[in-house]
């Protein structure tokens, strides 16, 4: 049995990105006007798809998966991917403003405690879902070609992968 360490890693920079998008264009159908009953569905959507991009600039930028998925440095928490992609020269491919760091750090409350999965009573205060639209667009946008052109800059390809003749 090969390690799991050991074995291919497939999901790209590319992927996550085109995961990405999905989510936000099922997000904003959604979010339409005569949508307004669907508004937890719309919130997650729009919320995850910024977590997979984001995702997807940080794989671009050689993060492994187990990077992107430890809970407690980056996880679903989409304050900490933000302020590790903007380390990472995130500004370069797009400018973030006020308005959107305010509704990332709004949203992010109730997106990394699940509270948009599952009911969580009380008052809740969330930001337009325009703005999260918004800001998904524009970091959709200027990723892309990034994400695309480095699609493979995170593969390992161990020796004498089962997939892979042996030499």
């Amino acid at each position: 049995m090969i390690p799991d360490t050991e074995i291919m890693d497939k999901t790209s920079s590319m992927g996550l990105w085109t995961h990405a998008n999905e989510f936000y264009l099922a997000s904003r159908v959604l979010a339409q006007p005569d949508n307004s009953h669907l508004m937890h569905p719309s919130y997650y959507l729009i919320s995850h798809s910024i977590e997979l991009a984001l995702k997807a600039f940080l794989r671009g930028n050689g993060l492994s998966l187990d990077e992107l998925k430890n809970y407690k440095k980056l996880g679903h928490d989409l304050q900490k991917l933000l302020e590790k992609a903007v380390s990472l020269e995130l500004e370069l491919y797009l400018t973030l403003s006020q308005k959107d760091e305010f509704a990332i750090s709004t949203i992010n409350e109730y997106y990394k405690n699940k509270e948009l999965e599952y009911i969580v009573t009380g008052k809740k205060s969330y930001p337009k879902i325009e703005f999260l639209i918004s800001f998904n667009g524009k970091l959709l946008n200027g990723i892309r070609q990034f994400c695309f052109d480095r699609m493979d800059h995170h593969v390992q390809k161990p020796d004498n992968h089962p997939l892979e003749p042996i030499r």
